[in-house]
């Protein structure tokens, strides 16, 4: 989610352009700010979920991406202000880069070999991944 958000924003860059009345270069912002705050938190946010916990982290970061994206759709058109985007942008990518972080680890976790699981636990759970992974990626049916 936090990733793909990275870069769907791209798409709708000149549409902000017309929006906001400004230059493509400022609007770029948009995209530019969203993916260096991700790439500086990244490490931070795995850092802090190996103190806290993973669990505390991913939920947090759940809840400020979903802010931030309920802010990136309100706050520009309440203020009017390609600032306001920005600004909003930056705080989805915290939640962002929170689930980024964790994610990954959560799904290696799922599946670790553990003496206490039986072969068909092991099998179901590569079986759930893969099923999810083949669905995020398959082209929509018409």
């Amino acid at each position: 989610m936090g990733g793909l958000d990275g870069t769907i924003v791209n798409i709708a860059l000149p549409t902000i352009s017309e929006s906001f009345n400004v230059s493509t270069t400022m609007v770029s912002w948009v995209a530019t700010a969203y993916l260096l705050v991700m790439a500086g938190c990244v490490l931070v946010f795995g850092k802090v979920s190996d103190i806290i916990g993973f669990k505390k982290v991913f939920l947090a970061g759940f809840g400020i991406f979903t802010l931030g994206s309920f802010a990136c759709g309100v706050l520009p058109d309440l203020f009017g202000s390609l600032g306001w985007l920005i600004g909003s942008r930056i705080f989805q990518a915290i939640g962002g880069a929170m689930i980024t972080a964790i994610a990954s680890f959560e799904t290696w976790d799922l599946q670790r070999f553990d003496l206490n699981r039986t072969p068909a636990q092991i099998k179901r759970a590569w079986r759930t991944t893969l099923r999810s992974m083949l669905e995020t990626t398959s082209e929509p049916e018409s």
